[in-house]
């Protein structure tokens, strides 16, 4: 990530910073790098109060790890894909978006 000083890896941006960078500029884009397992565990971002979507692109697979050699081509495409609001990261981000809805309504039972 990228908040204009370039000194700050993203690992060290702070989470109202990233909230008010993707609040701030129009063209800002969330891109989740994380594997499926984890969107579905943990959840995606939710930025429809920026009226904005993240793009799902995964940069290692579930569950060897691996590291998608692709991943700078797909991480392009989705991107271009994203300024039209079409295209499989939407799709994606639907999918799991329901999963981990369901996954909620079935929190509070004890097996």
């Amino acid at each position: 990530m990228s908040l204009g000083d370039g000194d700050r890896s993203v690992d060290n941006v702070a989470v109202e910073a990233a909230w008010q960078a993707l609040k701030s500029r129009a063209g800002s884009q969330l891109i989740d790098v994380r594997t499926r397992a984890e969107w579905a565990y943990v959840g995606i971002p939710d930025l429809g109060p920026l009226s904005k979507r993240a793009v799902l692109v995964e940069w290692q697979t579930f569950p060897d790890q691996a590291v998608d050699p692709r991943f700078v081509e797909r991480l392009a495409g989705e991107l271009l894909d994203a300024q039209s609001e079409q295209g499989g990261a939407y799709k994606r981000k639907e999918d799991i978006f329901r999963m981990a809805q369901a996954n909620k309504a079935f929190a509070h039972y004890r097996w």
